[in-house]
C-alpha cells in the first residue's frame, strides 16, 4: 500500500486546525497544542499501561536553514511533545528513549525520512511505543509487515481522520489523535482547551477505525 496521499498534507493541516480551533486570534497560544499534548497521553497510557519505553519523534527546522527558529521542534509539535512527556511522567513509570528529530528545510509541507531510517529506528525500539509527532514515513511493503508484528506500539499524534484512518484499519497504527474532517463547530460561545481539543480530535485505533 502507498501512503504518499496520507502523509503529504500532515503538518500542513496543522495550522487549519489552529484557526478552526480558536477562530480569529492572529497569536499563536500554545494552551491549546499543551492540552492536545495531554490528550494524546492519557490515550497512549490507556494503550500502553502504567510502564514502558517511549520514542517520540518530531521535526525540527533545519539548522542550517538560517531561520530565527533553527534548530526548535516545528511550528506547533515542540508544545505537544512538551505537554505529552510531562503528563506521561505523571500516569505512570515510563522510560524516556533518546528522542528522535527529522530535519525540516525550508518551504517543506511534511517530515522527511532519510532512506532507511524507519527500519533502523524500528529495530533498534523494537518493543518500545514509538509516538510520531512528525507525519509518518512512507513505508515499503517490507515496512508494513513489520509494523504488524512488532511487539511495541505506534502512537500517531496529529493529521487528519480520513488520513489516518486507513493506517489504523491497516493495524500499522495502535493509536492516532487526528483531527475530525469537518471540523464540527463548537456547541457553545466559549470552551476550554480541553473541551476544543475533544471537539476537533477522534481517537482512532485498528477496532475503531474511524474514530471515537
Amino acid at each position: 500500500m502507498k501512503w504518499l496521499g496520507v502523509i503529504a498534507l500532515f503538518l500542513a493541516a496543522g495550522a487549519f486546525l489552529y484557526f478552526m480551533i480558536v477562530g480569529t486570534k492572529t497569536k499563536l497560544d500554545p494552551t491549546q497544542f499543551n492540552a492536545v499534548g495531554d490528550f494524546a497521553a492519557e490515550e497512549a497510557a490507556k494503550l500502553i499501561g502504567n510502564s514502558g519505553t517511549i520514542v517520540m519523534i518530531y521535526d525540527i527546522v533545519d539548522p542550517k536553514s538560517g531561520s530565527a527558529d533553527a534548530g526548535k521542534p516545528f511550528a506547533d509539535q515542540g508544545a505537544r511533545v512538551d505537554a505529552f512527556r510531562k503528563r506521561m511522567a505523571k500516569l505512570g513509570s515510563y522510560t524516556s528513549a533518546p528522542d528522535v528529530t527529522l530535519l525540516r528545510p525550508p518551504m517543506v509541507y511534511k517530515s522527511v525520512w532519510p532512506e532507511a531510517s524507519w527500519s533502523k529506528l524500528a529495530s533498534a525500539n523494537a518493543s518500545a511505543t514509538i509516538v510520531l509527532f512528525s507525519g509518518p514515513p512512507n513505508w515499503t511493503n517490507e515496512e508494513q509487515a513489520a509494523l504488524t508484528t512488532r511487539s511495541g506500539k505506534l502512537v500517531v499524534v496529529g493529521g487528519t481522520v480520513p488520513e489516518m484512518e486507513p493506517l489504523a484499519k491497516a493495524k500499522l497504527v495502535h493509536l492516532a489523535i487526528a483531527a475530525r474532517m469537518p471540523v464540527p463547530p463548537p456547541s457553545a460561545k466559549s470552551e476550554t482547551p480541553r473541551q476544543a481539543t475533544e471537539r476537533v480530535y477522534a481517537v482512532l485505533t485498528p477496532d475503531s477505525p474511524s474514530g471515537r
